[in-house]
């Protein structure tokens, strides 16, 4: 029975914890517990919160286990990019599980089969370490272990069957299933520490139990107690201490003779002995099937003493065939119990109903989504294919929105990209360098539906600066290739600088800050608007230097470029009475630097505003445009008289 503590003392001293057993006994080699702190912050943002949420909208509340939870997320998804990473370097070539790599395969493809294979099986390890590192600091922190012990369970027992150099030896497979029965389920014997010494039926049933699933050892020290004058108790004993237990090292044919040795000696002194229950274990030991069936009380009971007393060869197909036919004998028993459901399925390879049945019974999108991920690389089951998408697209569902570049890891695997843009366009970018994140993951990726997002995100980090500080938005709507909105927002801002010139009020830092832009990228001749305001910052600088010699010149050129522009090239044409004030510094000097020809321009331009435009004047103080008039009029004459 599940859960039941069996423990006494002596040499042989023994204990039956519960079948969810703690982490440290079984932790694979090499392994090193991972450092808690390091891995405590798997997200950018900060995830220490009362209550968190996943990606999916649920609201999930934290507790102490969230730190467990969170280095269990980061270090198995290091695992998976590091299965990735290494999968790749292999074509989609596969080898199937109900059939080992064929003969007529050249010696250089059967490498590579065999070297694909050993690549999922150490990621099928990795995750089972994680998965232990998890349990041991749940264990730590008192917390509910239950779900952690079910997956690594799975995840150990298919480990053994499918990915596992095991999983195509004749010679080790039946070995490893026992040793998974004999780990994770226990046999069905009392937790009365004092019926060791009390010889009776109930006794002799625990003898029974251990030795269907092989711990004779256990037997043995039971045995012990045995104080009959009765040699056979003793032959017994060494038969059972002395059972042949093949290993990866055995050839099978010498393993084979030495079992039939040894099962002939069983058989040879079961007859030698009246007594019934002794009867009983010689029959366990000789494999006979009905006193294997008659004293077995659940299905993995029979299976592990098939395995170890009749079978002990057994090839994957003939486990399989002895599971289904157990799973029958046994089905109100296996209905009555989940993770007995589940392995039953498993144990045949139906792993497409064993994945929908993880999920259906609540368990953990974690495990269905990494086992299936490495099913899919063992077989070439199409529906597996689908299955594993939708397997990683629920785990991925499952992560706190701040795990959102974990997440998108796992999503790019999959076929339908759908998710993976859902996911990028619902992140909130509530800082810079996380826009950065996002952008460097998606140039990382990079394909067609990602550039198209990657504008995306850049227009949607622009709109938070929009009428806030319009140089930001401008330079990310750059990024975003939208030079539509680059120029109406240039012309916005235009609008409000000559608002506050026109008043006297002129700070010219966020025009600054726009021709910055300009000198910092590539700009192109469309962008017209930005390519004036650089002119028109330029201007203002060159003012600054008019005692130096011909700086006076060069900006009377540049007024008449940056008024040509507000007229010809959609500019604002507001902009013209501010570019034609700060033209009267240079008509009012000494020197001519408007010849008669710019300076009729200029005049025409502020005549077509007056005639056809006094709208974009309203703003503007009548001894403004005087003082405009006056200079091209003595400027003109000046030119006049000179020619």
């Amino acid at each position: 029975m599940y859960g039941s503590t069996f423990s006494f003392g002596g040499d042989n001293a023994f204990a039956f914890g519960d079948s969810r057993r703690s982490a440290r006994n079984f932790i694979p080699e090499p392994y090193q517990p991972a450092n808690l702190e390091q891995n405590k912050n798997v997200s950018d943002d900060d995830t220490n919160m009362q209550e968190s949420q996943t990606s999916n909208g649920i609201k999930t509340p934290t507790s102490v286990s969230s730190d467990a939870w969170s280095a269990f997320v980061s270090e198995s998804h290091k695992q998976f990019m590091m299965f990735r990473q290494d999968i790749k370097k292999f074509s989609d070539s596969e080898f199937l599980l109900d059939s080992s790599i064929p003969s007529y395969y050249d010696s250089n493809t059967r490498e590579t089969q065999q070297k694909k294979q050993e690549v999922v099986y150490e990621a099928a390890r990795e995750y089972e370490t994680c998965l232990y590192a998890y349990l041991e600091r749940l264990e730590e922190t008192n917390q509910n272990t239950e779900k952690a012990q079910e997956q690594l369970q799975i995840m150990h027992l298919c480990r053994i069957l499918f990915f596992g150099p095991q999983s195509r030896s004749v010679q080790t497979l039946s070995s490893q299933i026992v040793q998974w029965i004999q780990k994770w389920r226990e046999p069905d014997i009392s937790s009365d520490k004092n019926m060791m010494e009390h010889v009776n039926e109930e006794w002799w049933g625990v003898v029974h139990a251990l030795l269907l699933q092989g711990h004779t050892d256990i037997a043995n020290s039971y045995l012990n107690y045995y104080n009959k004058d009765d040699a056979s108790i003793n032959v017994l004993k060494q038969l059972a201490e002395e059972l042949p237990r093949i290993n990866v090292r055995d050839d099978p044919h010498s393993f084979k003779y030495k079992f039939d040795k040894w099962q002939k000696q069983v058989r040879a002194n079961a007859s030698k002995t009246s007594n019934a229950n002794i009867k009983t274990c010689f029959s366990i030991l000789s494999g006979d099937t009905n006193t294997i069936q008659e004293k077995s009380s659940s299905w993995h009971q029979e299976l592990a003493a098939k395995l170890l007393y009749k079978y002990p060869t057994s090839s994957r197909q003939e486990i399989m065939d002895m599971c289904a036919l157990l799973s029958s004998t046994y089905k109100e028993q296996i209905k009555r119990d989940a993770l007995d459901s589940l392995v039953v399925l498993i144990i045949p390879s139906k792993m497409e109903a064993a994945l929908d049945f993880i999920n259906k019974k609540n368990q953990p999108e974690w495990l269905s989504a990494h086992l299936s991920d490495l099913m899919v690389h063992m077989t070439r089951s199409e529906g597996l294919k689908k299955s594993r998408d939708q397997h990683i697209i629920k785990y991925s569902n499952t992560l706190e929105v701040s795990w959102w570049r974990i997440s998108l890891d796992y999503l790019v695997t999959t076929q339908d990209q759908s998710h993976v843009k859902s996911l990028l366009q619902n992140i909130e970018l509530d800082q810079p360098t996380k826009l950065t994140k996002v952008i460097e993951w998606c140039k990382h990726h990079q394909n067609e539906e990602l550039v198209e997002v990657m504008h995306e995100l850049y227009q949607r980090y622009a709109n938070k600066f929009i009428n806030k500080n319009n140089a930001i938005a401008i330079r990310y709507l750059l990024l975003a290739n939208r030079r539509d909105k680059v120029n109406r927002l240039v012309s916005s801002t235009l609008n409000k600088y000559i608002t506050k010139a026109l008043k006297g009020e002129s700070q010219d830092e966020e025009l600054r800050c726009i021709a910055d832009i300009v000198e910092q990228e590539s700009i192109a001749e469309q962008d017209s608007s930005l390519l004036f305001v650089h002119q028109y910052v330029s201007l203002l600088d060159g003012f600054k230097l008019l005692k130096e010699e011909n700086v006076s010149h060069a900006l009377a050129r540049l007024v008449s470029i940056l008024l040509s522009d507000c007229v010809n090239c959609g500019i604002t044409r507001r902009f013209c009475i501010l570019l034609l004030n700060h033209a009267v510094e240079l008509l009012r000097r000494d020197e001519i630097v408007f010849d008669y020809r710019a300076t009729t321009s200029m005049m025409d331009c502020l005549v077509k505003l007056e005639l056809s435009h006094r709208d974009l004047l309203k703003d503007v103080k009548k001894e403004m445009i005087d003082r405009i008039r006056f200079s091209l009029v003595a400027n003109m004459s000046r030119t006049i008289t000179n020619q």
